[in-house]
């Protein structure tokens, strides 16, 4: 069995076979297809699947990417950026973030923000190795 089936059940059999699924089929089908994208972002999955342009489908979106995420199929990278004054995003390191969401210091400055957490972003980036693995690995 190849990865992309292997992980669309695994996806039906955690999450259910609904939206979930249909969701997690866009964003494989758009790694392989745009092998090079390096940002997936929650605006990017509802722009992917019919129907849920307005939102209507943001929490099945958030579940799926964490499956994708997760330990047991790791085909996306959790990842958070912070935008600057001029609206340019920086990738936050693990240590940015903690400082950013428990101290309230924006790590770009290193000023405290009272609304620091507001600015932060979260994304999925494809895990090093996702595109050659959806591309021939096999499953038993």
């Amino acid at each position: 069995m190849l990865l992309r089936e292997y992980a669309l059940e695994y996806v039906a059999q955690v999450l259910g076979g609904g939206a979930e699924r249909g969701i997690a089929k866009e964003v494989i089908r758009f790694l392989e297809e745009k092998p090079n994208t390096k940002h997936i972002t929650i605006q990017l999955v509802r722009q992917l699947t019919p129907g849920a342009e307005r939102g209507e489908l943001d929490r099945a979106i958030i579940k799926t990417l964490q499956v994708l995420a997760g330990e047991h199929l790791r085909l996306l990278d959790t990842r958070f950026e912070l935008f600057d004054s001029e609206n340019v995003p920086h990738d936050l390191t693990d240590d940015e973030l903690s400082a950013a969401i428990e101290l309230g210091i924006n790590p770009l400055t290193g000023h405290e923000e009272v609304d620091i957490r507001s600015k932060i972003l979260m994304y999925f980036a494809p895990e090093e190795g996702t595109n050659e693995r959806l591309q021939g690995a096999v499953i038993d």
